[in-house]
């Protein structure tokens, strides 16, 4: 079991050294050789390089400057002070209390049902 486990390790540590350049002579031209008849390998090389990329994008990566508290204050309170132009006119028969008790109403109603429809109740 051993056997059939450790050629392929050791092929898949000799594609990730070939992708970091860490092969020179012979290695690398079995490596090379490798790559040309195996699709399956270019594959592997084409993701180990793109996972390459994503890690050193993610380690150049900036963090923005910290936002200035003042200004972002003012821009909530400048947000929450203006009146829009165009205001929905809300029905006064449903208001968000009207809506939530309806729907506690039916809620109970159902589960009543379902408890007496068991013979619970």
């Amino acid at each position: 079991m051993l056997d059939m486990w450790w050629p392929r390790r050791r092929r898949a540590s000799a594609l990730s050294a070939f992708a970091d350049g860490e092969l020179t002579g012979a290695a690398a031209d079995r490596v090379a050789e490798r790559l040309v008849f195996d699709a399956a390998q270019r594959q592997k090389l084409d993701d180990l390089r793109r996972v390459d990329n994503i890690a050193a994008a993610a380690l150049t990566f900036s963090p923005a400057p910290e936002p200035d508290p003042e200004a972002s204050a003012d821009a909530v309170l400048a947000r929450l002070t203006k009146v829009p132009t165009s205001a929905p006119v809300a029905s006064r028969n449903w208001t968000p209390t009207v809506v939530a008790s309806v729907g506690l109403l039916v809620t109970a109603g159902v589960a009543f049902a379902g408890l007496k429809r068991r013979g619970w109740v």
